[in-house]
């Protein structure tokens, strides 16, 4: 059936679904060529190619398991890093981390809880993708505008002129910043910190 569907430029599948849809044929293809593999032998050396691939298996899963479950998104195993793993959106790079890093999650909380006490309810707080989830958790909708993987700067100039002149945005602290902007532009100022997140007043110069 996907097959099909890449016939249909409207409806064609991701490369990422591409990918996940793969790993049951693969994986039968795999257990078959072990099968095969068992028959195989270096004459010479007596070694069996179905152990060597076995244990290659074993050793890879294990490495990269270990990888992504034990090191922290800071500082991630070299298969999960931006430039190596093209899937970033779609997966995190470490097991201790959602959208966040585990060590951020309860500063996001208490940023955002700040926010719906000491803000009016005509504030509206500009999200990246990451924090758009936390967000709704402890905002109503009607005051949280996703701006996805722009910008801040660029969403914050476009709802101004259309009139909205209460914009806010949550991130990290200057310097922290993931997803490619460790630091925002010097029209928002900082107005409230926990940890390394922070909530920002966006100020046009």
């Amino acid at each position: 059936m996907t097959l099909i569907l890449l016939f249909l430029p409207f409806s064609a599948v991701s490369p990422y679904r591409w990918i996940l849809l793969l790993t049951y044929p693969f994986a039968f293809y795999a257990t078959d060529a072990l099968s095969m593999l068992k028959s195989i032998k270096w004459k010479s050396l007596k070694i069996n190619l179905r152990k060597i691939a076995i244990l290659y298996l074993i050793l890879s899963t294990a490495i990269l398991s270990f990888g992504f479950i034990f090191m922290n998104p800071e500082n991630p195993f070299i298969y999960y890093k931006t430039g190596v793993n093209s899937y970033l959106i779609q997966i995190p790079t470490s097991m201790l981390q959602n959208t966040v890093s585990v060590t951020d999650c309860k500063d996001t909380a208490n940023a955002l809880q700040w926010f719906k006490n000491n803000e009016n309810s005509s504030a509206i707080l500009l999200t990246h993708q990451v924090f758009y989830g936390w967000a709704l958790l402890t905002l109503n909708s009607s005051r949280v505008v996703l701006y996805g993987f722009d910008t801040p700067l660029n969403a914050s100039v476009t709802l101004s002129h259309e009139g909205f002149n209460q914009l806010y945005v949550i991130w990290w602290i200057n310097g922290k910043g993931w997803e490619g902007q460790p630091t925002l532009s010097s029209v928002f100022h900082e107005i409230y910190q926990s940890g390394e997140i922070a909530i920002y007043r966006y100020v046009p110069n």
